[in-house]
Parts: structure tokens; C-alpha cells; sequence
């Protein structure tokens, strides 16, 4: 009998190619908003269970990968300042891109939630300490300097943006609080937004929310995407 792990595996392989929204009616509210979300909460479920069990050389394989990717591109060469994240256990590690982010001269800043909004504060290495929130995921002191989003933004900003699940449209699936879906709708239209993830996170296709919001960019082993943005 095949393990969770396996079972879950399958789960994302079937469900790659299928498009989530098939037969939904583009209105929101109702019995389709409760379809949405039963949806979205299944991807969390799988996903979880998948990164959790994705080996650790496998891992590290598709990390080198993306992150080599990632420093290559010019959009993170020509920025000044980097708003970033540090990664949970199952999440893509992050942390050497950061490191080489700070090395390169460039200004980092990592959020904390504040009256339910995310406010980045500035770092100039990953030692700490940190604070590590309800949700699990480590933030900077409360002392440490705020970076205030629409002066990195006029000097040139680039915000990495955390993920359960993407899709080749650049939405996601976060964890639910909805963090990150304000804070993209808050930023000016020059601050470029990228993802970093693992192939398994990549969906052909999401059930959206009306506060959905897309990241410009996908970063994964095998290909960088540029995603379609309207307009």
C-alpha cells in the first residue's frame, strides 16, 4: 500500500493540466466561494504533505537550480533593496539567496505582522535574533529599522513573494491569512514581484478569490516564467 506521502504525490500529479476552475461560473459569493475554498484548503493539505516528504538531495538539486536562475536575472541585479522572507522547515531555502543578496550590497528587509498587515524591517545579516510568529514563520525584532514601502519603492524594490502552490498565471495559494495578497495590491506598479519555488508547488492552473493577486514572476527548475499579467 502506498504511503500519505505517495498518496499525495499522485493527488498533484493528476491534478496537474486540469484546470481547478472547470464549470465554476465566474461570480463570486455563494456556494462557489465555499467551493473555492474547499478547493484551496485540499491544495494546502496536499502540498504540505508533499514538501514534507521531497527528499533532501532533491531539494537542494532544485534550490542550486533556481537560485543560480534567480541571481542571473537583472531584475534582482538592478535593484537596491530586497523585501524578502525567512523560509519555514518545508518551505524553498531561501537563505543562500538572501546571504548573497547582503553580500552584494544590497538592502534587506524581512516582514513582521502588525495589526494584520506585513511591515519589513531592514537587516543587515540572518544571525537573529528572531521572533517566531503564531503561524511559524520567523521575524525580525520589533527594534530592528522599519523599511517604508514607498521610499525603497521610489529607489527600486523587489519583493519575494512566499507560497504554497503558483500557477503558470503567477497566483498562488498561501496559508490563508492573506498577507501577501494586501501587500501586493499595495504596491506601486515598478516594484517587481518574483517567486522562488520547487516543480511540485507548479499548478497549470488555481481557483482564484476576488482578492487574488499575481506575482510577476515564477522562478522553478527547468524554466524561468515570465507570467501573462493583464493589461
Amino acid at each position: 500500500m502506498r504511503s500519505e506521502q505517495n498518496k499525495a504525490w499522485h493527488v498533484v500529479q493528476l491534478t496537474f493540466g486540469l484546470p481547478w476552475t472547470e464549470g465554476i461560473p465566474s461570480v463570486y459569493g455563494g456556494p462557489f466561494y465555499v467551493r473555492r475554498m474547499k478547493e484551496k484548503s485540499q491544495i494546502r493539505k496536499t502540498i504540505m504533505t508533499v514538501l514534507s516528504g521531497l527528499p533532501e538531495d532533491e531539494r537542494r538539486r532544485q534550490e542550486d537550480e533556481v537560485i543560480a536562475s534567480f541571481l542571473a536575472d537583472p531584475r534582482w541585479k538592478a535593484c537596491p533593496w530586497v523585501f524578502a522572507f525567512l523560509p519555514m522547515e518545508h518551505e524553498f531555502d531561501l537563505e543562500p539567496l538572501l546571504q548573497a543578496t547582503l553580500s552584494s550590497g544590497k538592502r534587506l528587509a524581512l516582514p513582521r505582522v502588525e495589526m494584520g498587515r506585513l511591515q519589513f524591517h531592514e537587516v543587515t545579516n540572518l544571525d537573529g535574533p528572531w521572533r517566531v510568529h503564531s503561524y511559524g514563520m520567523r521575524e525580525p525584532a520589533a527594534d530592528m529599522p522599519a523599511a517604508a514601502l514607498e521610499e525603497t519603492a521610489a529607489e527600486g524594490l523587489l519583493v519575494i513573494v512566499p507560497g504554497l502552490a503558483f500557477d503558470m498565471r503567477g497566483y498562488r495559494v498561501g496559508y490563508g491569512g492573506g498577507f501577501y495578497d494586501r501587500l501586493l495590491s499595495a504596491l506601486p506598479d515598478s516594484v517587481e514581484t518574483l517567486s522562488c519555488l520547487y516543480r511540485e508547488q507548479l499548478f497549470s492552473e488555481l481557483p482564484l478569490e476576488p482578492h487574488d493577486r499575481q506575482v510577476g514572476g515564477l522562478f522553478f527548475p527547468g524554466m524561468h516564467k515570465k507570467t501573462a499579467l493583464p493589461g
